[in-house]
């Protein structure tokens, strides 16, 4: 009778009858998945609304699920889905937009990639990823505009030689 008042206990079991009432109200049979995995098929066979309902059933954070809604839909190639869900977020998203600048990289995707560099927040992480699409006549601006030295030169040893000059002649603008 004293496990029952453990709220250890009773946090676990009201968890768990949350989960059960959850999958019998639905027509998934994932039982013995815990909660990210259980989200992370959801995503894998595309049951969007679905996993927003688990996701407030169970509380699931913001950011745990952002990561694995991210994941999920990139590595099962549902690119139109994921581009769809991240027009939604505008200019807020709880885990920035490097990861989703990121994950598109990783799977060659460049157009869409475009998208997310500018809304990626800290300039230097944003100079970084345009030089890795070759956007390098936007990165010297940004660099200039936020007066870091370091972050041209870095952009002069990644670039072509036809950019040298152009960098060259910010760093001297910059008195450096």
């Amino acid at each position: 009778a004293e496990k029952f008042k453990d709220p250890r206990f009773i946090i676990f079991f009201s968890s768990f009858k949350k989960k059960k009432n959850f999958f019998f109200s639905s027509r998934f049979t994932t039982m013995q998945l815990s909660v990210a995995a259980t989200l992370k098929h959801l995503f894998s066979i595309k049951e969007l609304k679905e996993a927003d309902k688990m996701k407030s059933d169970f509380g699931v954070s913001d950011k745990m699920f952002t990561w694995i809604k991210l994941r999920s839909l990139s590595k099962h190639g549902h690119w139109a889905e994921l581009e769809s869900w991240s027009s939604k977020l505008g200019r807020k998203s709880p885990i920035g937009f490097r990861p989703f600048f990121d994950t598109y990289m990783k799977f060659d995707k460049k157009s869409p990639a475009k998208i997310f560099v500018t809304k990626i927040e800290d300039y230097a992480e944003r100079c970084e990823a345009m030089c890795s699409l070759e956007m390098f006549q936007e990165a010297i601006k940004v660099a200039e505009y936020e007066r870091d030295i370091g972050i041209l030169e870095a952009i002069r040893g990644k670039a072509p030689a036809s950019y040298k000059a152009t960098v060259d002649t910010a760093i001297a603008r910059l008195g450096g």
